[in-house]
C-alpha cells in the first residue's frame, strides 16, 4: 500500500501523518515501523525496506520523507513501488511537487490514499491564527491576526511558532506586542518597500532598506526579491479582471500572494510597471557586470523606482 502526504502546509500535512504513524505503531508495535534517512538512501536500500517480511508483527511501515529530492530514487520510483510487499505500507511524504514530472504523475496515479495540504488563504489563515490563539488560551483580533500574518507570511508553521513565542511574553496578543518581537520576514519587508515605493516615499523607502541591512539581509537576496516581487505584480496587472485564484493557478503563484499583490498592482498603470522592469533590468546588469556595488545598486534601484513611479 501507497499512502501520499503531500503539499506546502507543513503544518497540517506533518500533522496528519504523525497522526496515522500514531495510530500504526499503537496497533503493530514501534519496531513496525522504519524511518529512512531519505537523502543518503540507495535504491538498494529502498527496495530491501519495503520488500522486507515483518517481524513480530503483521505488518510493517516505511516512511520516506521528501523522495524527490534524491535524484536516484525519484528517477526509480516505480521499481520501489513495484516491489512493496503486501505485508507493507510505504508512506511518501513531499512539499510542493512539480506536476509536470514523471515521478510525481506516478506516485498520485499509483497512491492507495493521497492526503493533499494546501497553504490557506489570507480569510482562512487569519481565522485559524484567531481560533489557534484561543485554544491556546490568548486573545487575538483579526486586525493584529492580519499584521502577524503580513510579517510572518503565509506559512502556517511560521505563524504558529510566532504565536506560541508571544504567548509566553503576554497571552494577550496586541499590535504593540507583535510589531515588538516579530521580524518582519524579508518577502513582507520587500512588499512594504514596494508599497512605499508606488507611494513616493522616498524616506520610508531608504529607512525600510537600511533596517534590512541592519537584520543581516544582503544586498543581492533582496535584489532577487525585488525582481520576484516585480515579476508578480507585472503577471497580476496583465491579468487584473481574472479571478485571483486563476491568476495563481496558471502563473503557478500562491493564491496567498498574488491576493496581497492584487493591492499593489491595482495602483499601478501598465506604462509604470513596464517602466518599473525597465530599471530593474538595468540595476540587475549593472550588479552582476560588476558597474556598480551590490550595497550603492540596490539603494539607487529603490529611489530610481520611486522616481519612475513619480514621473511615469
Amino acid at each position: 500500500m501507497l499512502r501520499l502526504y503531500i503539499g506546502e502546509n507543513a503544518l497540517t500535512r506533518d500533522a496528519a501523518y504523525r497522526a496515522y504513524l500514531d495510530s500504526f505503531v499503537k496497533e503493530h508495535g514501534q519496531m513496525a515501523l522504519d524511518v529512512l534517512e531519505t537523502d543518503t538512501l540507495t535504491l538498494n536500500g529502498s527496495i530491501d525496506a519495503v520488500t522486507t517480511v515483518p517481524f513480530l508483527s503483521a505488518k510493517r511501515c516505511v516512511v520516506l520523507r521528501h523522495v524527490s529530492q534524491n535524484k536516484d530514487l525519484a528517477s526509480n520510483i516505480e521499481k520501489i513501488v513495484d516491489r512493496i510487499a503486501d505485508s507493507t505500507e510505504l508512506v511518501i511524504v513531499e512539499g510542493i511537487l512539480d506536476s509536470r514530472l514523471n515521478y510525481t504523475k506516478y506516485i498520485k496515479k499509483q497512491a492507495d490514499d493521497l492526503q493533499q495540504f494546501d497553504v490557506l488563504d489570507s480569510a482562512a489563515l487569519v481565522q485559524w491564527a484567531i481560533s489557534f490563539a484561543k485554544q491556546q488560551g490568548a486573545t487575538l483580533n483579526r486586525a493584529d491576526a492580519q499584521l502577524l500574518i503580513d510579517r510572518v507570511g503565509p506559512n502556517q508553521l511560521l505563524v504558529a511558532n510566532e504565536l506560541q513565542k508571544l504567548l509566553l511574553v503576554n497571552p494577550e496578543i496586541t499590535k504593540e506586542l507583535i510589531l515588538s518581537f516579530v521580524p518582519a520576514s524579508p518577502q513582507s519587508s520587500v512588499f512594504a518597500m514596494l508599497d512605499m515605493v508606488i507611494q513616493g516615499n522616498v524616506a520610508a523607502v531608504s529607512r525600510l532598506y537600511q533596517e534590512q541591512r541592519d537584520q543581516g539581509v544582503e544586498p543581492q537576496a533582496m535584489m532577487g526579491m525585488i525582481t520576484w516581487q516585480l515579476y508578480i505584480l507585472s503577471v497580476i496587472a496583465a491579468h487584473k479582471e481574472e479571478n485571483p485564484d486563476n491568476i495563481a493557478k496558471q502563473a503557478k503563484i500562491s493564491p496567498f500572494v498574488v491576493r496581497k499583490n492584487l493591492y499593489l498592482a491595482k495602483k499601478l498603470s501598465k506604462k509604470q510597471i513596464i517602466a518599473l522592469l525597465d530599471v530593474a533590468i538595468d540595476a540587475d546588469y549593472a550588479i552582476k557586470t560588476y558597474k556598480v556595488k551590490p550595497e550603492g545598486g540596490v539603494l539607487v534601484l529603490l529611489l530610481e523606482l520611486t522616481k519612475q513611479i513619480i514621473t511615469a
